[in-house]
């Protein structure tokens, strides 16, 4: 719901509309629609860097590695927004502890970027002399552009290989 319409949209009528339980209830485990939006962006946390830890155990090449890290992207591009879309729009619109949570996502994915970029320099993969950060940083913003984009215009290929 919140990948379909953002943060915005996402009431707690609506999720109870939508999955069948009072309000009351979800708000026993969730006293406010933030705590329960946070607990939607600590589940996508999780998910995320569960799939950063498969491609790094399988101890493919950095290309391979950035490769595979894009079809995440690539994956979530199912007409709906992008869960660090629906943040940037949050934090656009009014800030606040939610829209904070963006910067979580987005260290852990440049923290892994950085470290197979420099595993990539380290092997002879990519050339020693770019900016790890810079690259890391590159890589990302390409992706998240592409995932919108890919929303925008409908078209899943948008979302290539970076390599």
């Amino acid at each position: 719901m919140i990948r379909a319409n953002g943060f915005e949209a996402f009431t707690l009528g609506r999720l109870s509309d939508r999955i069948g339980m009072r309000i009351s209830s979800i708000q026993a485990h969730f006293r406010t629609r933030e705590e329960l939006s946070s607990a939607v962006v600590d589940a996508h946390l999780s998910k995320l860097t569960a799939a950063l830890d498969a491609i790094e155990r399988r101890c493919i090449p950095a290309t391979a590695k950035l490769s595979a890290y894009s079809r995440i992207f690539r994956d979530l591009a199912d007409r709906q927004m992008p869960i660090h879309n629906a943040l940037e729009h949050e934090k656009s619109r009014k800030g606040g502890p939610l829209a904070a949570r963006q910067a979580d996502l987005l260290s852990v994915q440049l923290a892994w970027l950085e470290r197979t970029i420099d595993q990539g320099k380290a092997a002879g993969d990519f050339d020693g002399d770019i900016d790890t950060q810079q690259e890391a940083l590159r890589v990302l913003s390409s992706q998240r552009e592409a995932s919108m984009g890919t929303r925008c215009i409908d078209d899943k290929n948008m979302v290539g290989p970076i390599f």
